[in-house]
């Protein structure tokens, strides 16, 4: 288990995190033990619930996906994701290739964000 010294630490680590997330798509659903783990006022403690967040945050940042280009006229399609305090947005496109029964969706852009208490109370 990985444990993080301190709450400075885990505030480092998710400035980093909210930077990253306008793209990479889900980044702060993945993170939301961290941002919970900071809520929780003066009390500080590492739990294996963000122990095992830090591992497949790891995890999924050394294997990125990979975007494409679309090509001319291709239809492009827009899937927009939403939880409690996330909201994601991906461009995709659809096309028939070989070795497939059914059209593949490749992914050409995405942006997600976290959104904050005050966002959630208004939107």
């Amino acid at each position: 288990m990985v444990k993080q010294s301190n709450k400075n630490d885990i505030m480092k680590l998710t400035s980093m995190v909210a930077a990253l997330s306008y793209f990479i798509n889900k980044l702060g659903e993945k993170c939301l033990p961290f941002f919970k783990l900071l809520k929780k006022g003066d009390t500080f403690e590492w739990d294996d619930k963000a122990s095992k967040a830090h591992e497949e945050l790891k995890a999924f940042l050394t294997t990125p996906p990979i975007t494409m280009a679309p090509a001319d006229q291709e239809t492009l399609y827009v899937c927009i994701s939403t939880i409690m305090h996330v909201v994601s947005t991906v461009l995709v496109v659809e096309s028939q290739e070989p070795d497939h029964t059914h059209m593949v969706q490749r992914l050409v852009y995405y942006v997600s964000g976290v959104l904050r208490d005050y966002k959630i109370r208004y939107s």
